[in-house]
């Protein structure tokens, strides 16, 4: 009878791998950058907390893409010092949301 009991555990914990997640289409590895993850036109499935607004001036604006990705995590680092994250939630990059994780 324990054996059975015992098979029959071990066949249950096997059915979650067996059946299809949906949730892993929609997850990625993040990249850092200058120790600040990086989410872009996405945002983290972990809990986390809304501390600011990161915005570019006007000069930095007119930079390549690279540039002005830089001048975003420049600046978050200087007005957020203690975010975990960067969500940058349009293709021109003028302003993104400094996040910390919770």
């Amino acid at each position: 009878m324990k054996i059975l009991i015992a098979i029959f555990f071990c066949l249950a914990g096997m059915i979650p791998a067996l059946l299809p997640d949906e949730n892993k289409k929609a997850t990625a590895t993040v990249e850092q950058h200058e120790g600040i993850y990086i989410f872009m036109l996405s945002k983290p499935v972990a809990e986390y907390e809304y501390l600011g607004t990161v915005k570019k001036s006007a000069i930095e604006m007119s930079g390549q893409s690279d540039e002005r990705f830089k001048a975003l995590v420049k600046h978050c680092k200087k007005d957020f010092p203690r975010a975990d994250g960067l969500i940058i939630q349009d293709i021109d990059m003028k302003k993104a949301d400094a996040i910390t994780f919770k």
